[in-house]
């Protein structure tokens, strides 16, 4: 890069009203330990009557003309949260968090990152877990803490931070929410996860066929979480034309309590990589908006808005209230720039340089066809694809992340397999330097990543014991593993860990599939051998995959989280990369 790209701003020791305490001092003043041990249920809600604003009004301030990074599988950790704010995203949602792993989580500060961190003892896992985490299960001694759930940067994300749940049960969630509710400004319950083990619990889509307890859910964190916290809920629509049945959902969680609401434009069972049901989206949310019960509340839509010519053009027809971006903001999260010196919020402008006709163009073809201009896909308010993967891996090296993580999410930067086959001719997946997939995928640290990406700065540590050669904007050498933020004498090469995937799933996606699937049936035609009892035709073609296990396979939706397969070790984050 010929210059640094404007990062987050990372001053951590400046003064404001109370008293000039530097936030670390204020995050130590105020820690409060939370455990499964410790649980914050014995704090009372009576304090919610000091607040000044309403839970509504706080909803209101949050979503309305929002722009949104979604929960992502693995991704939505904190260096694509924080990239995201400094792109313009106005809120970003954690990934999906299992309120039973919050509960088991401790909470403790990073004096030397400034972060706030959510661990999992090292005690709630089997010695193969903490194999898989990249913890050394040999020495009981490294490190306090277990694998970290969560990790949040106050002094960046205090007023943009959701959190979102995984729960199928009340009581649960109530207590997860209470747990992380101090550290975050608002709770998300995710409706809308079709994943096996999401589904098999109860929870993300399976509450979308069980209302009564979706509403119970939301009803009993409205009523005991503070008056400030909004709950908001991500679904998806239920019935591909139909709108009815989404529109009796949402209107069963608005008097439960829910304070907003996003709606992913597919449904239970549709491929990543045909066409969200933008037609229906566009219906169900301008009913809501007609009924009264909907009128007041802010309704967020999500599903393959690639340019900010979609946002703009959606804001316009569904007169929804903000937008959340998932696999678009992986291809390119400089989408959440805005032309503010321009009407940029989905009114028709009399100079807009588009040559289609938009108001006369059928939104089923407008979603597929190319965008030109301002707001294309070659808008000049976009930033390289290149210069955004080398800040996000700035952002890794910032916030200790593993290189498998980031590393994962790197690649779903440089691939379309997930895109919507209309859109693929539209997205230039070539990079400057000419990084491939397979070159990315030969990487194993952070160290490798920063040399195959050329990353020639980093991001100052807040904390002052951190010397000017590890925290200044230094260049990034050969042979210099302390300007990547790690400790003196701390390894770098985490490449005798386990991948937490296997990189032919980017290399060859289909055939990689094909060989799990065989690799099922023989193991399952051996064990009929041993056992006398030969697997069923409907068994091996379940196997071999139908269309609707198909639909599962292609269909690994933004909005859902494998939390313990992303679990960093926070012993391996401090101690080095």
């Amino acid at each position: 890069m010929s210059s640094r790209p404007n990062l987050p701003p990372l001053n951590m020791t400046s003064c404001d009203d109370d008293g000039g305490a530097s936030p670390i001092a204020r995050l130590l003043d105020a820690e409060e330990p939370r455990s499964y041990q410790n649980s914050p249920l014995a704090t009372t809600c009576s304090s919610t009557a000091s607040y000044d604003e309403s839970t509504q009004d706080a909803a209101d301030r949050l979503f309305r003309r929002s722009e949104i990074l979604a929960p992502m599988v693995r991704a939505s950790t904190t260096p694509l949260r924080i990239l995201a704010s400094s792109h313009g995203a106005s809120l970003t949602y954690t990934e999906e968090l299992i309120d039973r792993s919050i509960l088991a989580s401790r909470r403790s500060i990073d004096v030397e990152l400034g972060t706030i961190d959510y661990s999992k003892p090292k005690s709630n896992h089997g010695p193969g877990v903490l194999r898989r985490s990249g913890l050394d299960v040999d020495d009981p001694d490294d490190g306090k803490h277990g694998p970290t759930l969560l990790r949040i940067d106050p002094a960046i994300e205090k007023d943009k931070l959701i959190c979102q749940l995984g729960t199928g049960e009340s009581q649960l969630a109530l207590r997860a929410a209470l747990a992380v509710a101090n550290d975050v400004c608002g709770i998300d319950v995710n409706m809308g996860c079709p994943k096996k083990f999401s589904i098999s619990g109860g929870m993300g889509s399976a509450l979308l066929s069980d209302v009564h307890r979706a509403c119970d859910i939301v009803s009993t964190l409205r009523r005991n979480l503070p008056s400030n916290k909004p709950v908001s809920v991500k679904i998806r629509l239920l019935h591909p034309t139909d709108p009815r049945p989404t529109l009796d959902f949402v209107t069963a969680l608005i008097k439960a309590g829910a304070n907003a609401i996003a709606i992913h434009g597919r449904i239970v069972g549709d491929e990543s990589r045909t066409n969200a049901r933008w037609e229906t989206l566009i219906t169900v949310v301008r009913q809501i908006k007609e009924m009264e019960v909907g009128s007041g509340m802010p309704i967020i839509i999500n599903g393959d808005l690639y340019t900010r010519a979609d946002m703009n053009e959606m804001k316009r027809r569904s007169l929804c209230d903000g937008i959340m971006l998932a696999r678009p903001a992986l291809y390119n999260i400089s989408l959440f720039r805005r032309d503010y010196n321009s009407n940029d919020n989905g009114e028709k402008e009399d100079n807009d340089d588009n040559k289609h006709d938009d108001e006369m163009i059928p939104i089923s073809k407008f979603q597929t066809i190319e965008h030109d201009g301002k707001y294309g896909y070659n808008s000049p308010l976009l930033q390289s694809r290149t210069s955004i993967v080398q800040e996000y891996i700035a952002n890794c090296v910032r916030y200790r992340t593993h290189s498998k993580n980031a590393k994962y999410v790197i690649l779903e930067m440089m691939n379309t397999r997930r895109a919507p086959t209309s859109r693929v001719p539209y997205l230039n997946m070539t990079f400057e330097n000419g990084q491939t997939i397979d070159t990315v995928c030969k990487c194993r640290s952070l160290v490798d990543l920063v040399k195959i990406w050329d990353v020639k700065w980093t991001i100052p540590l807040p904390s002052s014991s951190i010397s000017s050669s590890t925290c200044g904007d230094t260049v990034v050498g050969d042979n210099s593993p302390p300007s990547l933020g790690m400790k003196p004498g701390s390894t770098h090469n985490d490449e005798d860990t386990p991948h937490n995937y296997d990189d032919r799933y980017f290399l060859d996606h289909d055939a990689f599939i094909r060989r799990s699937k065989q690799s099922k049936i023989a193991s399952s035609l051996a064990e009929a051998t041993t056992t006398s009892h030969p697997p069923t035709m409907d068994a091996i073609q379940s196997m071999e995959g139908g269309d609707n296990e198909k639909k599962k396979t292609k269909n690994e939706e933004e909005n859902c989280c494998d939390v313990e397969a992303s679990s960093i070790p926070a012993s391996k984050r401090i101690k080095g990369i």
